[in-house]
């Protein structure tokens, strides 16, 4: 009897350290910390919702008068971090000539660290066009006048423009911003150009 207990005894205690040295190393690890996840990122796609604000230079009321409010809308897409392209419309609520315009633009942004804010730089080119263009030959008009340059702007209203700015950009999440930039457009008529502010909410997905 003292025989069985003493081997019940034997196998049992080192059955029992195996067990409990098991458990130890079978203890999940904490997980890794991951890395923080950047509010601004290559291939993002964004939609613009903006008021607009321009403003000629004096002596310069052929497109938009003194001063005139509008918006728009805008697509971009960023290829890298840093390097976008995009497309925007704005209408004008204007006594002048100009009753919207339709640009290009390729943006190199900036981002500081993870704070949210990136200034970015911006230019393009594009046309402007008022009411009666869009059931005209104007635009093909236009793009003749582009191919051969051929008497720019003479007779036509719809003209064509170039532009460069700077902005900035604060992101409340990765989807989610505010945006304000201003700019200065150069058009090929004469005494016809004008400065123009944007604000608007932007949506990155």
């Amino acid at each position: 009897m003292k025989a069985q207990t003493l081997f019940i005894a034997a196998v049992a205690v080192p059955s029992s350290l195996l067990a409990g040295e098991y458990t130890q190393t079978t203890q999940s690890a904490p997980p890794p910390i991951s890395p923080g996840y950047s509010l601004y990122n290559a291939g993002e796609w964004q939609i613009d919702l903006f008021g607009a604000y321009a403003e000629a230079d004096s002596g310069n009321r052929r497109l938009i008068g003194e001063d005139v409010f509008g918006g728009g809308l805008g697509f971009n897409y960023f290829f890298t971090r840093n390097v976008g392209i995009g497309a925007e419309g704005t209408l004008f609520d204007t006594p002048g000539d100009m009753l919207g315009s339709a640009n290009v633009n390729l943006t190199l942004r900036f981002p500081i660290g993870e704070t949210g804010l990136a200034p970015y730089i911006f230019g393009g080119a594009g046309v402007v066009f008022n009411a009666d263009d869009l059931d005209s030959d104007d635009f093909s008009d236009a793009r003749d006048r582009f191919e051969d340059d051929d008497e720019p702007g003479k007779g036509d209203d719809v003209i064509f423009i170039g532009h460069a700015g700077a902005g900035l950009e604060f992101r409340f999440s990765p989807h989610v911003s505010i945006f304000g930039d201003a700019r200065y457009t150069w058009t090929e008529s004469d005494n016809s150009d004008f400065g123009q502010a944007r604000a608007g909410l932007r949506f990155t997905f």
